[in-house]
């Protein structure tokens, strides 16, 4: 668990100590210490992370920086540095300012040890593996819905059930509730805030007349695909609960799209290329009726554009993020009519289309009969 494992560091390091502080060279300062691991520090950073009370307010509400960039002189230099060997502190005087830093608090942040980068690096939870059809089938994490509503902390439901979310892309809560529509509000609550859509906060998927999704349009299933590819910026997270199973059908297929972006990058470079370099347009225009502010029903009418590309990769050419819905993909192509061919052919050709549609995972709906 991450949290253990930041414990293990933290009390792995207090262990060492600094044995050496060199002079600055070109305002980076050197730090070594009696295991022989050494830090560069450059001099602004240790001066604008100072954790002293005139930089920082720590409160119990509240840690932020009190410095301001408009005020804050990127070219300062200190007056004085010194090794306290009875605090096992470094000490720097600013002139009018005294910076402590404890030998573990500059191990952990040292940017120039890979490892301490790493560490960091595990607090964003990215998956670093993902997952085929055998992989999920043996290790797809389920918890106690009872146990994640109602953790008081020394079980860690709450913390495990989210981090395998995180990792994972999906995890499932068994022996929920019966008879009731409050299961999907109580669990978002208890995470955190529920990212209201055109569609309400909470929002039942059935088949409807004049339906304002496909998911109510028809018995028939849905190709995979990501949801609301019409909002610039989606919700991150989405919870299901079966209400009612369906006589026949009904079922959810998802799929690890990070997986099979990979297998994109390795078998067919090309798709990966037009899929992470291409702008896909998705429309969504029509109307809802659902619950307002008021508690009432209403009629909400939406006309929504955003565009995406179907793999985003980030500045480490990883995998982020897969968006993709094809009932709402426009006809608009931002790009030169000449590659608008290759597009559709990345896109359409039926051996791939299952790539394209995921923000972690990917959804598909059987047809179904109720």
């Amino acid at each position: 668990m991450l949290l253990r494992t930041q414990t293990r560091v933290i009390s792995s390091l207090n262990a060492v100590k600094i044995a050496c502080i060199s002079e600055s060279v070109n305002r980076i300062l050197t730090v070594k210490w009696t295991d022989g691991v050494a830090g560069k520090f450059p001099l602004i950073w240790l001066r604008d992370c100072s954790p002293d009370i005139s930089t920082y307010t720590i409160s119990p509400a509240m840690t932020a920086r009190n410095l301001t960039m408009n005020e804050f002189d990127v070219e300062q230099s200190p007056q004085n540095i010194t090794l306290d060997n009875d605090r096992e502190e470094l000490v720097i005087d600013w002139g009018g300012v005294e910076s402590r830093f404890s030998s573990s608090w500059l191990r952990m942040r040292n940017p120039s040890d890979e490892l301490a980068k790493q560490k960091r690096r595990e607090v964003y939870l990215f998956p670093e593996t993902t997952w085929g059809r055998d992989e999920i089938e043996r290790n797809l994490k389920t918890f106690s819905h009872n146990d994640v509503l109602n953790d008081d902390k020394s079980t860690q439901s709450l913390h495990d059930f989210l981090e395998a979310v995180c990792l994972d892309g999906i995890a499932i809560l068994k022996n929920g509730p019966i008879g009731t529509r409050t299961a999907v509000e109580d669990i978002g609550k208890r995470i955190g805030f529920i990212h209201r859509t055109h569609f309400g906060k909470i929002f039942e998927v059935s088949t409807k007349a004049e339906a304002s999704n496909m998911a109510y349009a028809s018995n028939g299933g849905l190709p995979l695909h990501t949801d609301f590819p019409s909002m610039s910026h989606p919700p991150q997270l989405q919870m299901l609960h079966m209400v009612e199973r369906a006589a026949e059908g009904g079922n959810s297929i998802f799929v690890d799209g990070f997986h099979v972006a990979e297998q994109l990058r390795v078998e067919r470079p090309e798709t990966f290329d037009i899929l992470t370099k291409h702008d896909m347009e998705y429309i969504e225009e029509g109307y809802d009726v659902h619950e307002g502010p008021d508690g009432q029903p209403n009629r909400f009418e939406f006309d929504m554009c955003a565009r995406h590309r179907t793999i985003k990769l980030d500045e480490r050419d990883r995998v982020i993020k897969i968006q993709f819905g094809n009932a709402m993909r426009s006809w608009f192509y931002d790009c030169r009519p000449e590659n608008v061919q290759d597009i559709y052919r990345q896109v359409v050709n039926p051996q791939i289309f299952f790539i394209c549609h995921q923000y972690l995972h990917m959804n598909h709906k059987t047809t179904l009969d109720f």
